[in-house]
């Protein structure tokens, strides 16, 4: 289990701390979290339940509070999820728009609503100034610690973890309409100027990535022996 604590909060209106309406997890400082949340709300009108009621609650005057549910070891996604469970079975008016854990878990998303999201997302980044505010933004974005980047790095090498990014891509490359858009992007792209090529010829002759390449064609042809005498 990882050393690294995560917290679990709740979000609360000024004009009554003891109603929770929310239940979240993070990492980052409170102030952080809670300026994410006001910022979808706020700034970026985001309609979901717990934006629009964070929005009620400042055209009411009041203010919305973080407060600390407790501190856990780990991710903190089976605390997160726990939590929910019993505010929804004790019968709190909370405003997760799912069972927590992986933020996703429970939640569905109509074909519908995904078209609306795209369309809305392909409009706002259609002017410059919108495309300069999130490029900024990330620029200016709090970097990850050594720590998580290593968590991160960790969990994506994991063989269950490679095995499902290996199914994805698979089942991806199976769709003869994206196959089609891939072709279509490959034809019309521009080709790489005389700086460029160089860049890459440089950067294949180092020798970490050629000891990379030749591990893996070995353990390639590792696999296809194996499969050869299995058969």
């Amino acid at each position: 289990m990882s050393n690294n604590k995560c917290k679990i909060y709740a979000l609360v209106s000024s004009e009554d701390t003891s109603q929770i309406r929310y239940i979240g997890k993070t990492i980052k400082s409170f102030k952080q979290r809670l300026a994410c949340h006001l910022c979808t709300a706020l700034k970026y009108k985001l309609k979901n339940y717990r934006c629009n009621w964070i929005r009620k609650v400042y055209a009411d005057g009041f203010k919305v509070e973080i407060i600390l549910i407790g501190e856990v070891l780990g991710d903190g996604r089976k605390e997160e999820i726990a939590f929910i469970q019993y505010a929804k079975e004790e019968g709190w008016k909370l405003t997760n728009n799912t069972n927590g854990g992986e933020g996703q878990l429970g939640r569905i998303v109509s074909s519908k609503t995904r078209k609306k999201k795209s369309i809305k997302m392909k409009k706002y980044f259609k002017f410059f100034k919108n495309r300069e505010k999130a490029r900024v933004a990330a620029f200016n974005r709090t970097p990850m610690s050594a720590a998580d980047r290593e968590k991160t790095r960790n969990a994506h090498r994991s063989p269950e973890a490679r095995r499902k990014i290996s199914l994805t891509q698979l089942n991806v490359w199976k769709s003869p309409k994206y196959k089609k858009r891939m072709g279509i992007i490959r034809n019309n792209r521009p080709p790489d100027s005389i700086e460029t090529l160089e860049r890459k010829r440089i950067a294949q002759n180092r020798p970490e990535i050629k000891l990379k390449k030749s591990i893996a064609i070995k353990a390639a042809w590792q696999r296809k022996k194996s499969n050869l005498i299995s058969y």
